[in-house]
């Protein structure tokens, strides 16, 4: 008996919400973080009045359906998102001694600062973005090895420049050993689907 494939059909709102959630389970992959620990980086924000109160405590005067304004909501968090690993594969081409996704060097304490010192000033992303990605690079699980394994920081030319503190190191440890531990957790309340195929119409 032939299987017939799964397709489902979505609407554009359903579309732009499935590649969010789909985004964020590679993040979460990639980097061994939970939704949680992952949401500042999609982190909704509320907008604003002319009094610095959220908008939501007015008056209802919105001109916009609630399906639009949502759906304008997930892009500016994808474009954000898509922001924040353009600026990390600008760091990677830029520094390539110092940034390497796959064999990940211990960076520089604040090595930010060095980053902002050599900054050109027309890029397609902001330094708020710089900082994101840092923050995504450095708590993938092959950074908290190499901090363990490595006992040397490494400056934007790929020079040792400091030691990593056993502090940092021990630090690192931790992490990993709960990054396992929440991965194990997740292996076991997935559910084993029999589906051949799974195709999303977007």
């Amino acid at each position: 008996m032939t299987r017939t494939p799964l397709t489902l059909s979505l609407n554009p709102l359903q579309k732009a919400k499935a590649q969010e959630k789909l985004t964020q389970l590679k993040l979460s992959f990639e980097t061994g973080l939970t939704h949680q620990e992952l949401a500042p980086t999609f982190k909704k924000k509320r907008p604003q009045s002319s009094q610095g109160k959220p908008a939501s405590r007015q008056k209802q005067t919105q001109t916009q359906s609630v399906p639009d304004q949502d759906k304008n909501a997930i892009q500016a968090r994808r474009e954000r998102l898509g922001k924040i690993f353009q600026s990390l594969d600008w760091l990677m081409a830029t520094y390539p001694n110092c940034f390497d996704k796959e064999n990940p060097k211990p960076l520089k304490l604040r090595i930010e600062k060095d980053i902002f010192n050599n900054l050109p000033e027309e890029l397609p992303f902001a330094r708020h973005h710089i900082r994101k990605a840092l923050a995504i690079y450095t708590k993938r699980r092959k950074y908290q090895k190499a901090l363990v394994e490595n006992p040397h920081r490494y400056d934007l030319s790929g020079n040792v420049v400091e030691e990593v503190s056993e502090e940092h190191k021990e630090r690192a440890l931790q992490r990993q050993l709960v990054s396992i531990q929440k991965l194990k957790l997740k292996k076991g309340k997935l559910p084993k689907l029999k589906v051949d195929i799974l195709i999303l119409s977007i």
